[in-house]
């Protein structure tokens, strides 16, 4: 099914997608919409920070900093298994912040599904934020406002 849009008299057609959606126990908004037009997943986790929820800390840079961190490892993960067993499923692992959001994602192909969605909430649900990663990640965010500094 799908939708006609005129523009300048020239019906243009945008196909009606469907998700389906859950709201787990605790709050959780699940959103799944399947496309089997090629043999891939894309999870993602979207959570609700940035700059625009970190009120009098506003600039400090709390929300990309957790960004960060949440790829340090997890009780049952360091960091190197999140990302060789991401891998290993033939996936990518990545993450950015918003001023409204912070999005952590894999693609991958299909048949990683369940690999790729364990580390994933294992990431977004058990990270451990550990104690020698928080002065080398400052340092990483500090290069990355300097870049950003040299090139407006």
């Amino acid at each position: 099914m799908s939708e006609n849009v005129t523009e300048g008299g020239v019906a243009i057609e945008f196909p009606r997608t469907t998700a389906r959606v859950w709201t787990l126990e605790n709050g959780l908004e699940v959103i799944v919409k399947e496309d089997h037009s090629a043999p891939v997943v894309s999870l993602q986790a979207w959570v609700r920070t940035g700059s625009i929820h970190e009120d009098h800390w506003l600039g400090a840079g709390m929300s990309h900093f957790l960004e960060h961190m949440l790829f340090k490892g997890t009780s049952t993960r360091d960091a190197s298994e999140v990302a060789q067993q991401v891998q290993a499923a033939g996936g990518y692992i990545n993450a950015y912040t918003s001023f409204d959001r912070t999005v952590y994602w894999i693609d991958a192909p299909a048949d990683g599904f369940e690999t790729c969605l364990d580390v994933l909430c294992d990431v977004v649900g058990d990270a451990q934020l550990p104690k020698e990663e928080f002065d080398r990640e400052q340092d990483v965010i500090r290069r990355e406002f300097a870049m950003g500094d040299d090139n407006p």
